[in-house]
C-alpha cells in the first residue's frame, strides 16, 4: 500500500487503504461507506467495520456503530485539529459541533460499551511525541465519556502514529524514532489493547435491533 500511495501522492494515507479499496476514496483520502475486514489475534476472531468519520457520512457511520459490539475512536493530537473535532460551537456561531463529540454520543447510544481512543500524530507533536499533549487530550475527553455513559475502565487510551505505524504493532523502545515515547509510555499497542476488549454478552431472548440508515438522512 505505501508504494501505491506514494505515486499518487498519497503516502500519509497508506495504512488506511488496507480498508479503503474504492478508488474514488483513494483519490480524496475520505472514507465515504463502510468497510469490512476480518483479522485474528491471540485471544479473537475480529470483524472490523471502517465508518466514515466526515460529517458528510454520518448516516453510514451511524449504520456501522449501529452493529458494532466495541470501539475505536481515532483522534489527531495535532494542534488545532483536536480542538476543531472536539471543541462544541459557540452561541451564535455557525460552526456545528465538533465531529468527536457527534461520534461519542452516536456510538454510546447505539450500544457501543467498550472503547479505544487512539490519539494519532502525536509523533507531530511539539516536542515529538509530548506527553503533556497525551495527558491533555485525555483530561477533555475523560469527562465527555463519562457524561455519556461510558465506563472509565472499559475505556483505553494509546498513542499512535498512523503514518510511521509506531505504537500499533510493535511497542517503541529506546533505539528507534520514537525514543520520547519510549521513555514515558509503558502500555499496549493498539493491537494489543484490540485484543483485550471482552466479548460481548448477547441477550439471544430480547428483541432484535436494526439500524435503517435511511431515517437519519
Amino acid at each position: 500500500c505505501h508504494d501505491i500511495a506514494g505515486e499518487i501522492g498519497k503516502s500519509s494515507f497508506a495504512l488506511a487503504w488496507i480498508m479503503d479499496e474504492d478508488e474514488s476514496e483513494r483519490e480524496r483520502g475520505v472514507t465515504i461507506d463502510i468497510a469490512t475486514k476480518s483479522i485474528s489475534t491471540p485471544s479473537h476472531d475480529i470483524t472490523i467495520l471502517d465508518a466514515p468519520g466526515h460529517a458528510d457520512y454520518v448516516p453510514a457511520m451511524i449504520t456501522g456503530a449501529g452493529v458494532s459490539d466495541v470501539g475505536i475512536l481515532v483522534v489527531s493530537s495535532a494542534r488545532g485539529e483536536f480542538e476543531s473535532g472536539f471543541d462544541s460551537s459557540s452561541v451564535g456561531s455557525n460552526r456545528p459541533t465538533g465531529q468527536t463529540r457527534e461520534h461519542i454520543t452516536l456510538a454510546r447510544g447505539l450500544g457501543v460499551s467498550q472503547l479505544i481512543v487512539a490519539v494519532n500524530k502525536l509523533d507531530a507533536s511539539e516536542p515529538s511525541w509530548s506527553q503533556g499533549r497525551f495527558e491533555e487530550i485525555k483530561s477533555r475527553l475523560e469527562p465527555f465519556l463519562q457524561l455519556n455513559g461510558f465506563n472509565m475502565n472499559r475505556v483505553q487510551f494509546v498513542p499512535i502514529s498512523g503514518l510511521t505505524g509506531v505504537n500499533i504493532k510493535t511497542k517503541p523502545d529506546m533505539d528507534d524514532n520514537a525514543v520520547e515515547l519510549a521513555q514515558w509510555y509503558k502500555g499496549q499497542t493498539l493491537l494489543e489493547a484490540i485484543d483485550s476488549f471482552q466479548p460481548a454478552k448477547r441477550n439471544i431472548e430480547k428483541p432484535f435491533r436494526f439500524i435503517i440508515s435511511d431515517l437519519y438522512q
